[in-house]
C-alpha cells in the first residue's frame, strides 16, 4: 500500500452531530435526493501501530436504500456499515467511508498513521523549517525537511510556560507524523512575537530575558525540559527577546550565559529514547538580524548548541526596498563568521529565509518608523502566489514604480521566490554553513512548482 507523499489534511469533520428537519417523534419520509447523514466518533488523525483493530459504527439517517464503502487509500476494503479492520503494515493512508443512496451521496475521510521506528533522516544540509500555531499538520511537507521547529510557547511575565497558541497543532501526533518520516521536532521558546509573519519579538518587550536573567531561572528551564519530554519531542529552539536598548546589548550577558548553559545541559543531560533507540537532544538558537545581533555575544559560542538560526529577514528600511536581500543575507552571516560576536564557524550556522513578503505603498519620503506600518504590510508568499500566477518565477511585484524618486508614489511587493531561494543556497553551499531554514512553512506555496521548502532542499542538494 503507498505512502501519501503529501498530506493535505483537507478533512471534512468526522465526529459530527445534525439534527434532522421536522424532527417531530414520527417516522419521517425521505426524499429519494435526501442526503444521508453521517454521525461518527472519531479522532481527525488516527495513529495505530501493527495489530491493532479499528472499529467504527457510525449511523446514518436516513438509510432505507443506502450502500457503504470503506476504501483505504483508495482500495474497497468493507462495503458493510459497521467497520472493523486489522492493521497489517506501517503506512500513511487515506480511510473513506462513503454512503449512497438512490440519488444521493455522503462521505467523511480522515487519515492513519502506522509509524515507522524513528531514523532520522540523512542529507546533505539541513533544511529547517518553522511551524507556528497559525497553521497545521497538513501544512508541513515532510519530503523537503529535515528538522521542524513548532514557534512557540511563549514565557509570560510571571515566568510560566504560556502553550496555549501551539496546543491545537497537537504536538503529540505532529510528532508522530514527523519521525515516521524521519524528522527531528523541535520546541521554541520565546518571548512574545509581534506576528507570524515577521517573527519578531514585540518591541521593548523582555518576558524571556527578565525570567531567563531572574533568580528563577532554572525552574523555568525546568519547565521547558519538561514539555519537551512530555511531548516526545527532539529538542528545544530558544529565541530570546530583541536587546532595544540604546548599545543594542543586555545589561546581565553573564546571567544570559548560565541560563543558556543550564538549559542546554538540562536538556542533554538524559537521551530521547524512541523504540528502545537512544538519541541526543537537539539544542539550537535564533538570532534576529541588524544591529542587536551582538546581544547575544556571550551566548552564541556555546558549543551545547547544535547550530544557530540566522533570521536574516525582515531588514526593513525608510525606503521601498527589499527587506530580506541576497547582500543583507550575505553581509549577516559574513557578522556573525568574523566579527566579535564570534567568530562563528559556518558549519554551525543555518540561514533563514522569509515566506512572506512586504508589500509597499505611499510615497516612501512620508515614511517614518512611527508610520512604517501605515503604509506597508506583510503578506504570505501563499498569497502573493494566489493573486500574481507569475510570482514564482521573480522576486518582486511591481505595480508601480518610482524609478527611485521618494516623492512619488510606489505599489510593489518584495519577496523571496524560488530565485531567491536559489541564490541564497548557493550561497549556503559557497560557505558550507549548516544549511538554511524557513520562516513559516504554513506560508509556503503548496504547488510543487512554487514551493519554497521544495526549492530550499533541492538547491541544498537534498
Amino acid at each position: 500500500m503507498k505512502t501519501l507523499k503529501y498530506i493535505l489534511f483537507v478533512i471534512l469533520p468526522l465526529f459530527a452531530f445534525i439534527s434532522c428537519e421536522n424532527d417531530d417523534g414520527d417516522n419521517p419520509g425521505f426524499a429519494d435526493d435526501e442526503v444521508p447523514r453521517i454521525y461518527m466518533d472519531w479522532q481527525q488523525y488516527l495513529t495505530r501501530n501493527v495489530g491493532d483493530v479499528i472499529t467504527l459504527s457510525p449511523m446514518v439517517s436516513p438509510s432505507d436504500g443506502a450502500t457503504y464503502k470503506w476504501t483505504l487509500d483508495g482500495e474497497v476494503i468493507s462495503t458493510e456499515k459497521d467497520f472493523s479492520y486489522t492493521i497489517t503494515q506501517k503506512m500513511v493512508g487515506l480511510l473513506k467511508f462513503e454512503v449512497t443512496r438512490k440519488e444521493a451521496s455522503n462521505s467523511r475521510e480522515g487519515y492513519i498513521l502506522v509509524p515507522n521506528d524513528f531514523a532520522p533522516k540523512a542529507y546533505n544540509k539541513k533544511s529547517v523549517a518553522f511551524l507556528t500555531g497559525n497553521g497545521s499538520i497538513g501544512d508541513v511537507d515532510w519530503d523537503n525537511i529535515t528538522h521542524l521547529i513548532v514557534s512557540s510557547a511563549v514565557v509570560e511575565e510571571d515566568g510560566s510556560l504560556n502553550m496555549s497558541n501551539i496546543n491545537g497543532l497537537n504536538l503529540s501526533v505532529l510528532t508522530t507524523y514527523a519521525h515516521h518520516h524521519g524528522v527531528s521536532v523541535l520546541l521554541e521558546v520565546s518571548g512574545i512575537l509581534n506576528s507570524y509573519l515577521n517573527a519578531a519579538p514585540v518591541y521593548q518587550s523582555y518576558t524571556f530575558y527578565d525570567n531567563a536573567v531572574g533568580s528563577k531561572y532554572k525552574s523555568l528551564a525546568d519547565n521547558i525540559v519538561e514539555q519537551v519530554k512530555a511531548h516526545n519531542l527532539d529538542g528545544i529552539n530558544v529565541y530570546m527577546d530583541k536587546a532595544n536598548t540604546a548599545n543594542g546589548l543586555f545589561a546581565e550577558s553573564a546571567k544570559l550565559r548560565d541560563f543558556y548553559l543550564y538549559l542546554a545541559n538540562e536538556m542533554k543531560s538524559g537521551k530521547n529514547v524512541l523504540n528502545e533507540v537512544e538519541h541526543d537532544y537537539i539544542m539550537t538558537m535564533s538570532v534576529v538580524a541588524g544591529w542587536t545581533r551582538g546581544s547575544l555575544y556571550t551566548v552564541a559560542g556555546l558549543t551545547e548548541y547544535d547550530w544557530i538560526n540566522v533570521l536574516a529577514f525582515a531588514i526593513e528600511d525608510l525606503d521601498a526596498v527589499p527587506h530580506s536581500s541576497q547582500w543583507a543575507a550575505e553581509n549577516e552571516i559574513a557578522q556573525w563568521m568574523t566579527t566579535w560576536i564570534g567568530p562563528i564557524p559556518a558549519n554551525r550556522l543555518v540561514l533563514g529565509v522569509p515566506t512572506f513578503g512586504v508589500h509597499f505603498s505611499g510615497k516612501p519620503a512620508d515614511y517614518t518608523w512611527g508610520n512604517w506600518g501605515s503604509f506597508n504590510t506583510y503578506v504570505s508568499y501563499k498569497a502573493i502566489c494566489s493573486k500574481y500566477p507569475d510570482a514564482p518565477a521573480k522576486n518582486g511585484i511591481i505595480i508601480k514604480d518610482n524609478d527611485g524618486d521618494k516623492s512619488k508614489e510606489v505599489d510593489k511587493i518584495y519577496y523571496d521566490g524560488p530565485p531567491a531561494i536559489r541564490a541564497k543556497a548557493a550561497f549556503a553551499l559557497t560557505k558550507d554553513l549548516a544549511g538554511m531554514a524557513l520562516w513559516s512553512i504554513e506560508n509556503d506555496s503548496k504547488d510543487p512548482a512554487a514551493s519554497l521548502i521544495k526549492q530550499m532542499n533541492t538547491s541544498l542538494g537534498n
